[in-house]
């Protein structure tokens, strides 16, 4: 586990000695056994031999009077400590919800920081526990946020969405043949969980079992066949295993039922690119990018038709926004490069492409420009 795992561990033992500290300080024996204790006392008391008091009549009025007024004061206790209780659980509920609203807003900092106050004070919140693996699987933490979620996990083992991340967040972390038994296993506890099974099917593909990934969205289809990531993966498997008819049909099937969908335009775009339809994978990439227009790849991928249509100032352009968008993308600085180059702009071509080896020194596309 990562070093801020074990401090988050360290704090929440700390925190659970605190409560149990609390606990025993403010221990109070149950009532039905202060009864007890207090009727043996009396019973003691009238049966001691000798003394004058060993034949003192009980005084039952004056032993109930104390019973119901120990009784009272019991229940105001217990009343302070039930509200106190619900105090702290409504804080918490209204923390978690604020965290989750941050979350869901893209505010990342925020909501991390009121994940591990919840944390903290309730080591076993199991939601808290999910949401902030998930958390950390968006920055990139994919090991801490299997550690996470296998903590939540453990309080509700069966549930199939958060095995679902699970093997999500395994699969960030390089881990595909444990991922998949991840996303069995969520399919085991919920037959229907469909994003789970295109998980599976993307964890078989990374394993080199397109055959078996093929299946898996084929049966997800079968079962809703207007699920848009079924078809979307569907297709973009028949497209890697050749059956570029079956690809281009599956394709328009998700297209008729979700034009508006800006992942499935772009998917649509690399099927009918790879099929050489070069204008209508640029008319799917234009159609991506006005629903959302900070979609890197597809900036990318359109620059590529522009620049196999060479249209290569048109394909300068594109690149340009998409490395405006995310100047980290080595492929878009590649290809930059071979579009300034087919321009006669070789100073301009050779820095883009140092740039491009700079952020990942295995790019092909930059190296070949390289020769």
């Amino acid at each position: 586990m990562a070093p801020s795992a074990r401090l988050a561990v360290v704090e929440r033992l700390d925190s659970a000695q605190r409560i149990g500290e609390d606990l025993a300080g403010s221990f109070q024996m149950p009532l039905e056994a202060q009864h007890l204790t207090e009727s043996r006392a009396a019973v003691r008391h009238f049966q001691r031999p000798g003394g004058r008091d060993k034949v003192r009549p009980i005084d039952r009025g004056r032993i109930m009077a104390k019973r119901v007024k120990r009784a009272k004061r019991n229940r105001a206790t217990d009343a302070r400590r039930t509200a106190l209780a619900g105090d702290a659980a409504s804080k918490s509920g209204r923390d978690f919800a604020t965290a989750a609203a941050h979350h869901r807003a893209g505010r990342l900092n925020e909501a991390g920081a009121l994940y591990a106050e919840i944390l903290n004070a309730e080591p076993d919140n199991a939601a808290a526990l999910h949401q902030f693996g998930m958390l950390h699987l968006q920055v990139g933490r994919a090991e801490e946020a299997v550690a996470l979620i296998d903590e939540a996990l453990q309080h509700q083992p069966a549930d199939s969405a958060w095995l679902a991340d699970r093997g999500r967040a395994q699969m960030a972390a390089g881990r595909a043949q444990e991922a998949a038994e991840t996303f069995r296993r969520a399919l085991d506890a919920n037959p229907a969980n469909h994003a789970a099974r295109i998980a599976l099917g993307n964890a078989l593909h990374d394993l080199g079992l397109p055959e078996e990934a093929l299946r898996h969205y084929a049966e997800v289809i079968a079962v809703a066949p207007g699920h848009i990531g079924g078809l979307t993966n569907l297709a973009l498997m028949q497209q890697k295993l050749g059956d570029h008819a079956a690809a281009r049909d599956t394709i328009e099937a998700a297209l008729r039922r979700a034009p508006r969908n800006a992942e499935l335009q772009f998917n649509a775009g690399t099927v009918l690119q790879a099929q050489g339809r070069v204008d209508e994978a640029e008319a799917a990439y234009k159609a991506a990018i006005a629903l959302a227009p900070t979609m890197v790849a597809a900036h990318v991928n359109l620059g590529t038709t522009y620049l196999e249509a060479e249209r290569c100032a048109e394909a300068v352009e594109a690149y340009r926004r998409a490395i405006e968008i995310e100047p980290r993308i080595a492929t878009a600085h590649a290809n930059l490069a071979a579009a300034l180059h087919q321009l006669g702009d070789y100073a301009a071509a050779a820095a883009a492409n140092e740039h491009a080896v700079a952020l990942e020194p295995e790019n092909v596309v930059a190296l070949t420009n390289l020769g």
